[in-house]
């Protein structure tokens, strides 16, 4: 609770969006920095069992992990 009252405060906390999980996905595996062969992994493992079972659920949805 004091972490979201220190982020609201400083302004770095942002309200939940619609953004899904699947978008996201999208660019974080777009921005990393890994060999080819590594990318081309995540991709199958994002395509395969991420997007079918959690794609549609909004971020903001998400449990905490945990």
């Amino acid at each position: 609770m004091r972490e979201a009252q220190s982020a609201a405060t400083s302004g770095a906390w942002t309200g939940p969006s619609k953004r899904t999980t699947e978008s996201w996905l999208d660019e974080w595996v777009t921005s990393l920095r890994l060999g080819p062969s590594t990318v081309a992994g995540y991709l199958k493992n994002i395509r395969l069992h991420l997007k079918p079972s959690i794609g549609d659920v909004p971020l903001a949805s998400l449990p905490p992990p945990g």
